[in-house]
């Protein structure tokens, strides 16, 4: 047979491939390259050759067809060809279903699918490159013909086709992360899923894994048999997204100026490649100059708390970029700003569900909420980091110092996961590539030649403690600096060794302020200490220079031999009181709650004056 060969520089001869279709056509190729060295495709000698001989030979009108395309873009492929001109179509396995293409006869069948698949412990995901089903086999031979007679040329033999294919493709359930999927069910208070009758039941290794993940967003209480739901999950159980996200909702609620911003940004996390590669043109000193997209997102980010935005701050910049620009000019602004305007339409249309879903929660938020998204401030950000700590608690990174081994080379600038023992990089698409931010955020690991976190943000470890403690192991209480009562947490702190992780172990710093263990009575000692230095009620600071005895004895090793530090003692810890909420509920309803007891610290002359302001709550 006679094989029709495209131009050596990879275009037609009207130039209609762009750099975006020639990479993506470009990755294809290199691919099914790769599946040919290793053997798997052979020429299909079952079928009949209806031959090409009599066939006039005319250039191609090559016209690629994937779904991240642009839709004007997908749109060609339905249009006439030029005149003495054949129309031939590069297509993913979009093409198998739902589309009719006027006059296509011959189909060109490789047998190949490009799935995307996720590791059930660790997250990883991966694109293989695999036989596809004999279900999508025959759909494919279906596009051929369908307004004429065709033909479909398969690249594999019988054999191949009855020994190698599946009868149908495994659905997605069995491919893909369900911790969004476990707390639908869990709402509905199935609490067993093992014995759930799916129509396609999900691994039980994934279900588990799942589980764990939402454990550890606080979703589901760990202390029960079932796992049953919190209180927290089921308001995360509201927002039809990834578990990670609907926290980060849940949480920016109680601070309502920076909902609009989490809105966006999970809209956008929501969506698959947002933002393309390559060059723009400029204008500077009246010369056109080329510039990568790369480039630019780095000079939106600026410096101070956006730089350690990272990534997030480049998709809020690219969503405010619409927001303010005019809706003619929207293919315009994606252009400029490196933007796939398919996506950016999605964008829009999650933000839009999102919005509706917070409104009919919090009705008083619908003036912030209908507004244009204004640039946030840099201590905005900072919360807006936080925020992003407390959902993404699985995908936490550290950097490595000093080189590793990856295949057998070693590689700088290389983090640890923890999930993974294998070193991970920054995906050189992020603008934080050059940064590396000690420890980091990250939406999702990919694995290629190496193993790539995309998305990035900076983070503090410290939060993490403040944020979920429970996902830490703590050493034992540090003497100095000595343990505090926290007048805006209303509670005892202390500070003490801390590391993350089960696989790894993090050390968290010197020693992190975190709030009292209850597993002691020593939270009580020192609330009784700081109450009688009038730091809990200052209505009694000016008792505090006549005390008896220093308030010091509370917390002394030798405190249990003073009768009046026992005593102080026992009736905190009978009442379980050790905040100030608590102390003035008590109050409520035993005024005298502590009076006596605080009196033998005392001169007796001073016990009228002190009955006097009892209790000592302020007024």
């Amino acid at each position: 047979r006679k094989k029709k060969q495209l131009s050596t520089d990879g275009k037609s001869s009207l130039g209609i491939i762009d750099e975006e279709e020639l990479e993506h056509l470009q990755s294809d190729v290199e691919e099914e390259d790769e599946g040919k060295k290793e053997g798997s495709i052979t020429s299909d000698l079952d079928d009949e050759d209806v031959g090409v001989e009599g066939i006039p030979v005319e250039p191609l009108y090559v016209l690629p067809l994937y779904a991240i395309l642009s839709t004007d873009k997908q749109a060609r492929v339905f249009e006439p060809p030029p005149p003495g001109m054949r129309l031939c179509v590069i297509a993913t396995n979009v093409a198998e279903t739902s589309i009719t293409i006027a006059n296509v006869k011959y189909i060109v069948d490789c047998g190949k699918a490009k799935t995307k698949y996720y590791d059930k412990l660790t997250g990883v995901s991966t694109f293989r490159i695999e036989w596809t089903s004999k279900a999508s086999a025959n759909q494919r031979t279906g596009r051929a013909g369908r307004t004429a007679p065709g033909h479909c040329y398969r690249l594999y033999s019988s054999a191949v086709y009855n020994d190698s294919f599946a009868d149908y493709t495994p659905p997605e359930i069995v491919r893909k992360p369900v911790e969004d999927l476990v707390l639908q069910l869990k709402t509905l208070n199935i609490d067993r899923l093992a014995n759930f009758p799916f129509p396609t039941p999900p691994d039980l290794k994934a279900i588990h894994v799942a589980e764990q993940i939402l454990i550890q967003l606080n979703a589901l209480d760990s202390k029960t048999p079932t796992k049953k739901i919190t209180e927290l999950g089921r308001r995360m159980s509201a927002f039809p997204i990834n578990p990670r996200y609907s926290k980060m909702l849940v949480i920016a609620q109680e601070n309502q100026v920076l909902l609009p911003y989490i809105i966006a940004l999970v809209a956008a996390l929501s969506v698959n490649e947002v933002l393309t590669n390559g060059q723009i043109k400029i204008q500077k000193d009246n010369q056109e100059l080329s510039i990568s997209l790369d480039d630019v997102r780095r000079q939106w980010i600026g410096q101070g708390e956006s730089l350690l935005f990272g990534d997030m701050m480049v998709l809020l910049k690219a969503i405010g970029a619409l927001d303010h620009g005019n809706s003619k000019n929207y293919q315009t602004v994606c252009t400029h700003y490196g933007l796939r305007p398919k996506a950016m339409t999605d964008i829009r249309k999650i933000r839009r569900q999102l919005i509706q879903i917070v409104k009919s929660i919090l009705p008083e938020t619908a003036t912030i909420l209908d507004s244009r998204l204004l640039p946030p401030t840099e201590q905005q950000i900072c919360l807006l980091r936080k925020i992003l700590a407390a959902g993404m608690v699985d995908r936490l990174a550290k950097r490595i110092e000093g080189p590793v081994v990856v295949n057998g080379h070693k590689a700088n600038n290389a983090y640890q996961t923890l999930l993974l023992e294998e070193p991970v990089f920054i995906h050189p698409s992020s603008v934080l590539v050059n940064d590396l931010p000690t420890f980091i955020c990250y939406q999702e690991l990919h694995e290629t030649t190496r193993i790539f976190i995309k998305n990035i943000c900076g983070i503090q470890m410290d939060w993490i403690v403040q944020l979920n403690p429970h996902l830490c192991s703590f050493g034992p209480i540090e003497d100095e600096p000595c343990p505090r009562y926290d007048e805006i947490q209303d509670k005892m702190v202390c500070h003490r060794k801390a590391t993350i992780g089960q696989r790894v172990s993090w050390s968290l710093g010197p020693s992190i302020e975190t709030v009292f263990p209850t597993d002691t009575i020593d939270r009580f000692r020192w609330f009784g200490k700081y109450f009688l230095d009038g730091i809990i009620c200052p209505r009694l600071l000016q008792f505090h220079p006549a005390l008896l005895c220093s308030s010091n004895a509370m917390v002394k090793s030798w405190a249990s031999l003073m009768e009046r530090t026992q005593k102080f003692l026992n009736a905190l810890v009978a009442k379980q009181i050790d905040n100030r909420t608590q102390l003035i509920e008590i109050w409520s309803t035993e005024p005298q709650y502590l009076l006596d007891i605080y009196c033998t610290w005392l001169p007796e002359s001073l016990h009228t004056q002190v009955r006097s302001v009892w209790p000592p709550i302020p007024k």
